[in-house]
């Protein structure tokens, strides 16, 4: 019985023994394991200095941002995304103020207001001198007192070669280049010399093949406004330029002034080589490349050169084929309007071509030369 006792008493002694080590490990693996938890949990990110004026914010950036101001309600920005109403006072301290010299404080109503904003930031007061005849106002009395000659047909400059009258210096001046034949402006690509700053600007334009003047109604571009303008007057049939002597009209003043020339026999521009004259500038310095050789407009697809741009405008018929002079009688079409017009003589009964030599009459002047060559040669 006493061996039993003593059995018993070892064996509880036992287990009381290990059960203290057992519970003695336990916080220890606790803490083990909290350690370790800790260390795999992510490294906080220290918020990072933001620019705002220059720099585009992202929600990251906005969480410390928003996360600091004093809100009614509380959010988890890491794990609900802001609303529009969170980031209304960050955008609103982001505006930057307009300048006072742009604020219009208390507009007219009813009434369009026009400001000018200058590269200073200045608003540009409207001109003092105002034109009676027209909406125009101008900043200087000098300005205003050289308009109003429109108004007033006041022509006090007048050329003492041609007798012509102008309403501005500056017209009188670039006239009077056309009988000394001074150009002071000098293309810098080619070396070629104009009388005006305007005609060396849109000679420019040949080299860059620049064209920014477009008709809205053909697309057709020109290198010059003034050229537009006498363009649309194809399309508006307008013709303000009409002949005091046989009333015919004209869509430029230049065409009329070269049309009385025909009633007056005026031919004013002569060559130096030759003596012979023209009646027009362009028609001197077509003549001029006759004693040069110079033939500056060349065809881009046979290389073959010519003396005028009409001649060239001529000869790409041939490669394009086109035909735009069309008889009104017969349909029939050609690549030259001098064509058509001896084509139309066809189509009359009336001889206007005699021969010199014997009484046959001929309808156009090429039958004539024909006959000249197959009667009397």
């Amino acid at each position: 019985m006493k061996q039993m006792i003593a059995y018993s008493f070892l064996f509880f002694s036992f287990c009381l023994i290990h059960y203290n080590s057992y519970s003695a490990m336990q916080p220890k693996k606790k803490l083990a394991a909290t350690l370790q938890a800790v260390q795999s949990m992510p490294a906080i990110k220290k918020p990072k200095p933001i620019d705002i004026a220059t720099q585009k914010l992202e929600k990251e950036d906005l969480i410390p941002v928003l996360q600091a101001m004093k809100r009614p309600r509380t959010i988890d920005f890491a794990t609900q995304k802001p609303k529009k109403e969170d980031l209304i006072p960050v955008l609103q301290a982001m505006k930057r103020p307009r300048p006072e010299s742009l604020v219009i404080k208390n507009p007219p109503k009813r009434q369009k207001i026009t400001v000018e904003i200058l590269k200073d930031n200045q608003i540009k007061k409207p001109h003092p001198y105002q034109c009676t005849e027209c909406p125009k106002s101008f900043a200087k009395e000098s300005n205003l007192t050289r308009h109003m000659m429109i108004h007033t047909e006041d022509k006090p400059y007048q050329c003492t070669q041609c007798e012509k009258t102008f309403a501005r210096n500056d017209n009188f001046v670039r006239h009077m280049r056309t009988h000394t034949g001074e150009k002071p402006f000098q293309c810098k690509e080619c070396g070629k010399s104009f009388a005006e700053l305007g005609t060396l600007n849109a000679h420019r334009r040949t080299h860059t093949e620049e064209k920014p003047f477009q008709c809205k109604e053909c697309l057709t571009s020109f290198t010059e406004s003034g050229s537009l303008g006498k363009h649309m007057r194809i399309h508006t049939g307008e013709k303000p330029h009409q002949c005091q002597e046989c009333k015919k009209s004209f869509t430029q003043s230049g065409s009329l002034t070269q049309h009385m020339r025909t009633h007056t026999g005026e031919k004013p521009f002569q060559c130096q080589e030759c003596k012979k004259s023209f009646t027009t500038s362009g028609h001197l310095t077509s003549h001029m490349r006759i004693h040069t050789g110079e033939k500056p407009f060349q065809c881009q697809e046979c290389r073959k050169s010519f003396t005028t741009s009409g001649y060239l405008t001529s000869h790409m018929r041939i490669h394009t084929g086109e035909k735009p002079f069309q008889c009104d009688i017969c349909a029939k079409s050609f690549t030259q309007r001098g064509h058509l017009k001896v084509h139309r003589d066809t189509h009359n009964d009336e001889k206007r071509f005699p021969c010199n030599l014997c009484d046959e009459k001929f309808t156009t002047n090429y039958n004539r030369s024909k006959h000249m060559e197959r009667k009397h040669s």
